[in-house]
């Protein structure tokens, strides 16, 4: 598949991705309001945009209905997958090692279940989740990047793992309800 391979495709409900393809490119199903497949278990990349999901935990959909499952072969998740989402709270896939801006503004989302593989959550991934209320990092997290919690307004608890070396500008600036910091 190419970027935009079927963007604004309106007619689109249904598409095989076959086992074997590992990458989904940036809106790959961009401007689709529905659109329902299957994703295999060699995926391994959903890049920004590729696929949108807004509902019930880990669920794929267009606007408003069911569609598919994040397989936990996924180690990377990019920007704008939850876009417009109304989970409340989400288990990331078992191997995903990093995202970035993969929840900005999913302004309903109050929990996340990390694993223990992640490693990187990048620039902006729960900026805006203002009603996340931990984050419990695991001890396999190495880096956040910039505005990586920015404007979480009910984070009240945060763990950070050793192996973080260094906290960016404005990582969890707007965190007004933040009153617990451990950084081991």
């Amino acid at each position: 598949f190419g970027h935009c391979a079927f963007l604004w495709s309106r007619n689109l409900e249904k598409i095989n991705i076959p086992d074997g393809i590992e990458v989904l490119p940036d809106y790959l199903f961009g401007g689709l309001p529905k659109i329902e497949t299957t994703l295999p278990d060699s995926l391994k990349i959903v890049c920004t945009g590729a696929i949108r999901i807004r509902n019930r935990e880990n669920e794929i959909t267009g606007e408003e209905e069911f569609n598919a499952y994040l397989p936990d072969s996924v180690e990377y998740l990019g920007a704008n997958i939850f876009a417009s989402s109304t989970i409340e709270e989400v288990t990331l896939p078992k191997n995903l090692q990093e995202m970035r801006e993969t929840f900005a503004d999913v302004k309903s989302l109050k929990k996340v279940v990390f694993n223990d593989c992640l490693r990187v959550i990048g620039f902006a991934t729960f900026s805006g989740c203002v009603n996340l209320e931990e984050a419990i990092l695991p001890e396999s997290v190495t880096n956040i990047d910039e505005m990586s919690f920015f404007a979480c307004e009910k984070l009240t608890k945060v763990y950070l793992p050793a192996g973080i070396k260094y906290i960016p500008k404005e990582s969890f600036a707007w965190c007004t309800s933040l009153n617990s910091f451990e950084w081991s």
